[in-house]
C-alpha cells in the first residue's frame, strides 16, 4: 500500500518536482492556448489528437520536459475536457524505477473547439515532507486497526 521508508524520501522529493512542474506547465499551457480560443484543436482522422498548429505550439514544451528526464502524455479523449498526464521515474533499485505522477487539466472542449472558460485547479502541493508522510501513514494504521476491531464486534451483522 505505501512505498517503503527506504525509498520514501525518493518518492517525497520526486513527487514535489513533478507537482512545482506541473504546476508551471499548466499555466504555461493554457497562456499558449488563449489565442486559438474559439477555433479547432482537435482532429479525428481515425483517432483524436491535437491539430498541427497546436502540435507546433506544443513540441518546445515537450521537448524541454523530455530533456529533463519528464514525460507529457495528452489525453485528448471524447469529453469536453482536455488532460495530460506528467510524470517522471526515481530509482528504486539497481534495475528498477518508480513512477510519479500527476493529471493536470489544461482546457475545456465544445466538441473539437476551444472553450473560453476554463475549470480553475487546485496547484499540486510542492512541500510535502518525510515527516508528514510517516506521521500520516502511522495515523491510518492505527485508524485501520481501530476500524478492523469495531467491524470484528458486530461481525454477526456485517456481510
Amino acid at each position: 500500500m505505501f512505498t517503503s521508508d527506504s525509498l520514501l524520501a525518493k518518492e517525497v522529493a520526486t513527487r514535489n518536482l513533478v507537482n512545482e512542474t506541473a504546476n508551471e506547465i499548466q499555466v504555461e499551457i493554457q497562456s499558449l492556448l488563449l489565442p486559438l480560443v474559439g477555433k479547432k484543436i482537435i482532429k479525428v482522422t481515425p483517432y483524436r489528437t491535437a491539430t498541427k498548429k497546436l502540435k507546433e505550439l506544443l513540441a518546445p514544451i515537450q521537448e524541454r520536459l523530455r530533456k529533463n528526464k519528464f514525460r507529457l502524455v495528452f489525453e485528448w479523449g471524447y469529453g469536453h475536457t482536455v488532460y495530460a498526464v506528467l510524470d517522471t521515474t526515481y530509482q528504486s533499485g539497481e534495475y528498477s524505477c518508480n513512477y510519479v505522477k500527476r493529471d493536470i487539466y489544461i482546457c475545456s472542449l465544445d466538441n473539437d473547439t476551444l472553450k473560453s472558460e476554463w475549470r480553475e485547479t487546485e496547484p499540486g502541493r510542492t512541500d510535502y515532507t518525510v515527516e508528514e508522510i510517516t506521521k500520516t501513514r502511522e495515523e491510518i494504521k492505527h485508524l485501520e486497526a481501530k476500524v478492523s476491531a469495531l467491524k470484528s464486534q458486530i461481525r454477526e451483522f456485517t456481510r
